[in-house]
């Protein structure tokens, strides 16, 4: 299994920490400038041989915008959704129509299921979502900037 050590080596059987590549690659560790949460995101996700997908509503693609931005980004980003209209995060990520006509689509549910469909919309190992109200006007009984 995943992360467990046989006993005889548990030094060497420990992962190496994030701020650094696997011992002997050539691939730098994750540069520090403002794209940097990606970057170490993506760059452990490769590490892990692991993919992420991204479904957006309030962010409308700056998730993905930020995660295609780091280097190395394609061997682990598969791709996003931006799901701006509530029916299309029924439609296409499979949210339920009756969760969104009860909760809206500004809830942590509703949040959970739009990266639950996109992970599996895009064979993806992990899935993320942004719901929100950008305003002016509230939204479901939220106010701008929930």
């Amino acid at each position: 299994m995943r992360g467990e050590s046989t006993g005889t080596d548990r030094e060497t059987s420990r992962p190496a920490p994030v701020d650094s590549p696997p011992e002997g690659s050539t691939e730098p560790p994750p540069a520090p400038d403002a794209a940097e949460p990606a970057a170490r995101l993506l760059w452990l996700l490769r590490r892990r041989g692991e993919t992420v997908a991204a479904a957006e509503s309030l962010t409308g693609g700056l998730v993905a915008a930020a995660l295609t931005d780091a280097p190395g980004s394609s061997a682990a980003f598969l791709g996003s959704v931006t799901a701006y209209a509530t029916d299309v995060k029924e439609r296409v990520l499979g949210v339920d129509g009756a969760l969104l006509a009860e909760r809206g689509a500004v809830d942590p549910e509703v949040a959970r299921r739009m990266a639950t469909g996109v992970r599996d919309l895009m064979g993806a190992d992990w899935g993320v979502a942004t719901t929100g109200v950008a305003g002016p006007d509230p939204q479901d009984g939220h106010p701008p900037g929930t």
